[in-house]
């Protein structure tokens, strides 16, 4: 969890899925998330969410915000990407 403000740097991923392309999800919440916040301290060992019920409550979570208003702003000359929120 970050606050505003905050950055974090994180080791290397490694993506096993067989096909040339995967799905990388960044979550930002204006306040901390009763549904996300336990199942992601949970994964912090080693990335990997093992509970198949958590497994169903992320997707649940992600289906009912896919339609999110959230544009990425990719700033090339200082390496750096934004988060907007594109309702206000």
């Amino acid at each position: 969890m970050l606050g505003a403000q905050q950055t974090i740097k994180t080791g290397g991923y490694l993506f096993t899925a067989v096909s040339e392309s995967s799905e990388v999800w960044l979550v930002w919440a204006r306040q901390p998330t009763q549904v996300l916040d336990p199942i992601f301290r949970d994964a912090r060992e080693d990335g990997v969410i093992h509970n198949p019920a958590q497994q169903v409550q992320l997707q649940n979570f992600f289906q009912q915000h896919e339609a999110s208003s959230t544009e990425l702003i990719q700033d090339e000359s200082r390496k750096d990407l934004f988060s907007k929120d594109a309702a206000t």
